[in-house]
């Protein structure tokens, strides 16, 4: 299923250098950061609101880190894994992992002009995402997912490659493989990154900071944003 979410789903807010009172330092708040120009993009963690899990989803600043917004579809349960920027388009890879084992990996697309989130899924049943990356020649975009057999006694089942010829909104499954491979035929999708450009996830996770004029890098915005300790309203599940 192949979905698209409108930009901001909550006001831009200006961010004091203060810290929110009552947070614990050992959680994470940032699971990734990114940037281009002037837009910061964050994937970050929000407050439990109520479940079990706290739940990921964009974090925006169109501004310089002035002003930031939620953005995008938010996930219970869900982690955000692979990542691959492409200039114009920010492609983000994912999976379910609430009640176990982890399942439907899926891929989220950021377009910057627009600033427009799209999401589809690659796979819908009991699996795990181990990697993606697109194909320099073709275009095409590969995920490589081991599907679970929870009949079996580890659980384990094949490897399959997925690949999608128009752009992710659409996935099929190839073949079976025995590993994810490497070439320099393609752009593999990589972790999600602590720093991008002039902008980091300070060493202590408390703060962006940012790298200025004088070569050193200076703490720019405290974390948690007062945004994170918000709950969404009326915000649906984006699964199908």
């Amino acid at each position: 299923m192949f979905r698209k979410f409108g930009c901001v789903l909550t006001a831009a807010i200006f961010i004091p250098m203060c810290a929110v009172p009552g947070t614990s330092k050992k959680e994470t708040f940032v699971d990734g950061l990114w940037s281009h120009e002037n837009t910061i993009v964050l994937v970050a963690r929000f407050d439990k609101c109520g479940g079990p899990y706290r739940p990921v989803q964009s974090i925006v600043s169109t501004d310089g880190g002035n002003t930031w917004a939620a953005d995008g579809p938010q996930f219970d349960g869900s982690d955000l894994l692979f990542i691959l920027n492409e200039g114009a388009e920010l492609l983000i890879g994912g999976q379910y992992y609430a009640e176990g084992p982890t399942s439907s990996p899926f891929l989220l697309v950021y377009g910057l002009e627009k600033h427009e989130w799209s999401q589809s899924d690659i796979y819908d049943g009991s699996a795990e995402l181990l990697g993606m990356a697109r194909e320099k020649e073709t275009g095409h975009l590969l995920a490589w997912v081991r599907h679970i057999d929870m009949g079996s006694e580890d659980d384990l089942g094949p490897i399959v490659l997925h690949e999608s010829v128009d752009g992710g909104k659409t996935w099929d499954l190839i073949k079976d493989v025995a590993h994810v491979p490497t070439s320099p035929g393609m752009n593999f999708f990589s972790e999600l990154p602590q720093r991008s450009g002039k902008w980091r996830v300070s060493h202590d996770g408390n703060a962006i900071e940012q790298l200025r004029d004088d070569g050193k890098w200076h703490r720019s915005v405290e974390l948690p944003l007062p945004i994170q300790q918000e709950c969404p309203v009326d915000q649906d599940d984006p699964r199908p």
